[in-house]
């Protein structure tokens, strides 16, 4: 996609492709069905959901060009200390619970 720092990391890595660089998963998308590209390549978050919500696709397995960390942002200041807190103490029992693991195998992410 535009913007993206996956168009100069397929570039590096595989010099003989010819990239059509597009403006959304949908644009994408519909250059597949058309047979405008033979494969794309986006965040593995999304298209994890992707393949699950059209299964005609298949994800490269562990095909990983770059990883990019995902976070939760909340506003500087003292006065978000509670929900900090809260966040911090969900994630811990996620995690505890196997709740993200579950959620990291059920979308087919990397851990």
């Amino acid at each position: 996609m535009h913007g993206s720092s996956t168009t100069s990391e397929i570039s590096f890595r595989f010099p003989q492709a010819q990239l059509v660089v597009v403006d959304s998963y949908q644009a994408a998308k519909e250059l597949l069905d058309n047979g405008g590209a033979i494969a794309f390549a986006g965040d593995t978050s999304v298209l994890a959901g992707w393949v699950q919500t059209y299964p005609e696709y298949k994800l490269f397995p562990r095909l990983e060009l770059r990883s990019h960390s995902l976070a939760i942002v909340l506003p500087k200041g003292l006065q978000y200390q509670e929900l900090r807190q809260q966040i911090n103490n969900s994630l811990i029992r996620y995690r505890q619970e196997g709740w993200l693991t579950s959620r990291i195998q059920y979308w087919g992410l990397p851990e």
